[in-house]
């Protein structure tokens, strides 16, 4: 097991500070480069040369480009997750629209990417963890324990639909800000959600009907468990 950063002796923590400050620059240099070239197009050799080290202290670090940007995003996500978050809900999900406009190309192209250790896995798996909490928070008292298995699986199911949408968004519509994303995604899930209420017989309807609340509001106990198990998630 790693120690802290903190607990780790002075001279490992200058070489970890160093990597990390060298695999910014890649990182950084890459950003640069996307701005006017295709991911494929870009070479090793242009990101060392526009950081000034060699070849094999890139692969020293990593063994692709794509590895660089699964880091990196893992790196700046994480580093923010705690405010971009700290709204809960739906609110939550307008900061991280947000925090992915600022660089469409790149994060669209890192979310697109879903093999196993890449950030848009890993990013699957934070928005599946969001969505879970919330409507286990909603139904537990409603449906019981037993059916956490099965709000899981759709979960799973909303947060893989939620990428996709998100990568489409990042990459085909540049032209809308993330306020209106985010208004058309409230708005078509609210016009799905009357349509799967309205197929309901008309004697279950009103169990369905909870109250209209932020399961996910800052302070609550659903709040506090979804920030325990994000912070045990790694890429």
């Amino acid at each position: 097991m790693s120690l802290p950063y903190e607990m780790v002796p002075e001279a490992e923590s200058v070489t970890m500070a160093k990597s990390i400050e060298t695999k910014l620059r890649l990182a950084e240099a890459l950003h640069a480069l996307m701005e006017t070239e295709p991911l494929a197009k870009i070479t090793v050799s242009e990101l060392v040369a526009a950081v000034g080290i060699s070849r094999k202290a890139f692969y020293y670090h990593f063994e692709d480009k794509s590895q660089l940007i699964n880091w990196y995003c893992h790196y700046d996500f994480v580093s923010r997750q705690t405010e971009l978050l700290a709204e809960g809900g739906w609110m939550a999900t307008g900061s991280v629209a947000r925090y992915f406009a600022t660089d469409r190309k790149f994060y669209g192209t890192a979310l697109s990417d879903t093999t196993t250790h890449a950030f848009g896995t890993y990013f699957v798996r934070v928005l599946s963890t969001i969505i879970f909490v919330t409507m286990e928070s909603a139904y537990r008292l409603e449906f019981g324990a037993d059916y956490a298995p099965i709000l899981k699986r759709n979960a799973d199911f909303l947060a893989e639909g939620g990428r996709r949408a998100l990568v489409r968004w990042l990459l085909d519509d540049r032209e809308s800000p993330p306020e209106e994303y985010m208004s058309y995604v409230m708005k078509s899930s609210a016009a799905y959600a009357r349509c799967v209420y309205s197929a309901f017989p008309e004697e279950e309807r009103q169990a369905l009907l909870l109250p209209v609340e932020q399961p996910l509001a800052p302070g609550g106990e659903a709040h506090d468990r979804l920030q325990r198990l994000l912070s045990k998630m790694d890429l």
